[in-house]
């Protein structure tokens, strides 16, 4: 005669079987702990917004001395991803070229970067990277903040300011330039 255990005992809704099966137990566990990572790296940036003022310009000049090489305003990328503000690429009079946020405002999300590309409104992966320049991470998702060219470029050759999700390959906003 065989017999069989109770149904409460041999299902995995039972605290029992889990103690009798460790390697599932921690394998569950670890899925669900990376589940839950994942999900808030996912999902945190759509109710985190930061903000930062930069009320000082790199290399010390006053706004007052700064020449606007090219200027637009952020749009929404679609219905999801908005995108407001001012962006401008400025020189001061030593002649560094600045890429300057004013009043700028994003839907957050994960690892937002800038870039500076050549096309005047690119819609796609490729014609963000195309012989764009990267300025690195987004600083904040609200405020007023600066990003450095590098030497020797003055910036008259990007047509369009970038925030871009690097992950998941997305526009959340661009800045058409036009010169001034």
């Amino acid at each position: 005669m065989t017999t069989t255990a109770p149904p409460s005992q041999t299902s995995p809704l039972s605290l029992r079987w889990w103690r009798a099966h460790p390697i599932l137990s921690v394998l569950a566990l670890v899925v669900i702990v990376a589940g839950a990572a994942a999900a808030w790296w996912l999902g945190s940036p759509l109710f985190i917004t930061t903000r930062l003022v930069e009320t000082e310009l790199p290399g010390g000049a006053a706004p007052a001395q700064l020449t606007v090489v090219s200027q637009g305003n952020f749009m929404d990328a679609d219905d999801f991803h908005k995108g407001s503000g001012v962006a401008s690429i400025v020189r001061t009079p030593d002649g560094m070229a600045i890429v300057r946020f004013e009043n700028f405002k994003v839907t957050n999300g994960p690892q937002l970067e800038v870039f500076l590309a050549p096309h005047p409104q690119p819609s796609n992966h490729d014609q963000v990277y195309d012989n764009s320049l990267g300025l690195g991470a987004l600083k904040a998702s609200e405020g007023a903040f600066s990003y450095e060219l590098p030497a020797g470029d003055g910036g008259a050759r990007y047509q369009s300011v970038v925030i871009y999700c690097v992950p998941f390959r997305v526009i959340f906003s661009v800045a058409s330039l036009t010169a001034q």
